[in-house]
């Protein structure tokens, strides 16, 4: 490596060095990421597939058993029960409604057994699968190792996979069981509805996991499950306890008999209190991935081999186009803006060649700018000199003061000097082009204040946010606009009032605008509209005498944006307002910022 490192390179091992190890490295971390993703997915389908297995498992049951639930609490409560309950059986109609609900539900029940004792006899009333009989019922008779006297009366019961052992049947069956007893006065009645071992057999046997998995209904007397289990897939002891008592995971990992790692998914079964178990080794979701991590190395081998040998073949010819552009950029980098790059039979070095070359243009068009920009500046810069020192107003200023002294108002003359000099300074800013919003106002306090002495019947307002004072604007911006109000509104009127406002912009928190509000003899709407023309478009021609508006406008789009400037409305003899937006976030250096 350090060999490598220490000498010349051509651009041809240039890219070999450079793109054959970012290629290795590339297809090793997408191959192997590949590899995860696909290992991981797999394991996730087989999971998901055992999961919706599970899921449908429990809906077809909870549909099949709270349809035999609502049948059992139904004849619960029908009247021929109650009659039986209260003393006065009714045999025939009982028997009737046992008759019809199991012809109903026969696919499921295996039987429907009526038992009843009361002081006017006992009797049992039954309807069941051919070959089967009631055995002689007494309180004595063990229903799953529970005597019909130890039941609870009026609680339902739900039993597990078992013997019965209360028919007497020509071939053994194996029957789940909704059964319960009820008791009024001396009137008892065991009523149970016993469901065939075949309907559960399909639905469980048939769901297929995989090779070794199982499904199973579990509760506190058994484990109903269709399938030998083995000591490499049976749960233990502690792991069944846990599920009947609601305090393990709905999907959780433990160890078999044999110490085999098993995923176990749980779901409740309503309206039972049995859990239906999905029961798998971890080992059968691992399975397929083998497979895949052969044909991975496979591929990894070829794509190794294929990347180096074109690499070669794309870095040889690469290089040979790539030798004539490097000359033709390195032209450029002396200097020479206006280089001419040559078309080239490479497309994609002609495209680079193009690119360039309208690169370049952009530069000198954009250093041509920048030069016209400061050009506008300056001229600008001439301009608000200009106007800081208007003869006719210090002719005028000083005038005044000269009559106010000649006429022995020496106060008024004094705080006239006061603001002339206050109103110069202010105008002058150190220099600055950008500064405060509340020296801009104290400048045109100044200038007012001259102006009110000067003509008595001029009055002017000032209604500024005070959360605005600290921010920025830039000189000159408004007491040009108050001196062309006063020069072409106000004389006219008798009584002449200058509002000015200024306030956060309604539509954005960004901007901030100010209102010029006179109540002169107003702008015609012929010279109004030539006036907002000019300021939207920049067409002035029309308007040459207009240039202290132009100045102002021209100089907040410089520093502001296109989007800024100023607004004119008017009424004929009734007077002119002036809208002003700036920007909120002025600086002393946003023109150079927005040159850059």
């Amino acid at each position: 490596m350090k060999w490598i490192l220490s000498r010349k390179l051509t651009i041809r091992e240039m890219l070999l060095f450079l793109f054959m190890p970012a290629a290795l490295a590339a297809i090793l971390i997408c191959g192997g990421i590949s590899y995860l993703l696909i290992n991981r997915q797999l394991q996730d389908n087989t999971f998901s597939n055992a999961i919706d297995i599970t899921t449908q498992l429990q809906l077809n049951l909870n549909y099949r058993l709270e349809d035999i639930y609502e049948k059992y609490e139904a004849f619960l409560k029908s009247e021929s029960m109650q009659q039986l309950l209260n003393g006065y059986p009714q045999p025939d109609q009982l028997q009737e409604q046992i008759n019809s609900l199991y012809n109903s539900r026969s696919q499921m029940l295996d039987s429907v057994l009526l038992a009843a004792k009361s002081p006017k006899g006992s009797f049992i009333l039954f309807q069941g699968q051919e070959g089967s009989v009631p055995s002689a019922i007494s309180e004595e008779t063990m229903i799953c190792s529970t005597q019909i006297s130890e039941l609870v009366p009026g609680e339902i019961y739900w039993a597990n996979l078992h013997e019965d052992a209360l028919l007497d049947r020509t071939v053994p069956a194996r029957t789940t069981m909704i059964y319960s007893l009820f008791r009024e006065g001396d009137v008892s009645v065991l009523l149970v509805f016993q469901i065939r071992e075949d309907f559960f057999r399909e639905l469980l046997a048939q769901a297929r996991i995989t090779e070794h998995g199982y499904l199973s209904l579990l509760s506190v007397d058994g484990e109903m499950v269709f399938k030998e289990i083995g000591p490499d897939s049976s749960l233990i002891q502690k792991d069944l306890d846990a599920i009947l008592s609601g305090t393990a995971k709905r999907y959780f990992t433990t160890k078999s008999a044999n110490g085999k790692q098993l995923l176990v998914i749980n779901k409740p079964l309503p309206p039972t209190d049995w859990k239906i178990l999905a029961v798998f080794p971890e080992k059968e979701i691992m399975g397929a991935a083998r497979y895949i991590k052969y044909i991975y190395l496979y591929s990894i081998v070829m794509i190794i081999v294929l990347t180096f040998a074109l690499s070669n073949l794309f870095a040889k010819v690469f290089s040979r186009p790539i030798q004539e552009w490097i000359k033709n950029v390195q032209s450029a980098e002396r200097g020479r803006l206006d280089v001419t790059f040559h078309d080239n039979n490479c497309k994609e070095i002609a495209v680079l060649n193009d690119g360039l070359q309208a690169l370049f243009q952009k530069m000198k068009q954009m250093v041509q700018q920048i030069e016209d920009e400061h050009k506008s500046k300056r001229e600008l810069e001439i301009a608000i000199l200009q106007a800081q020192i208007n003869p006719h107003f210090l002719y005028n200023t000083l005038y005044s003061i000269q009559q106010l002294y000649g006429m022995g108002e020496n106060q008024t003359a004094s705080k006239m000097v006061g603001n002339l000099s206050n109103f110069f300074r202010l105008s002058l800013s150190k220099g600055r082009e950008i500064i405060p919003i509340r020296d801009e106002i104290e400048h045109l306090k100044s200038y007012m204040e001259i102006q009110q002495i000067r003509y008595d019947q001029i009055t002017y307002e000032l209604s500024i946010d005070e959360r605005l004072m600290d921010k920025n604007i830039m000189k000159l911006t408004l007491q040009p606009l108050i001196e062309n109000a006063i020069s072409h509104g106000l004389f006219s009127a008798r009584r002449g009032h200058i509002r000015v406002k200024g306030r956060w912009a309604a539509d954005t928190k960004d901007d901030i605008v100010f209102t010029i509000r006179d109540n002169g003899s107003g702008i015609p709407q012929e010279e109004l509209d030539k006036l907002n023309h000019a300021l939207e478009t920049g067409d002035w021609n029309s308007l040459p005498s207009s240039y202290g508006i132009k100045n102002v406008h021209q100089r907040i789009q410089l520093y502001c944006g296109p989007s800024y400037g100023l607004r004119y409305e008017s009424e004929l003899n009734k007077g002119t307002v002036v809208i002003v937006r700036i920007s909120s976030h002025l600086k002393e250096s946003a023109l150079e910022a927005s040159e850059s």
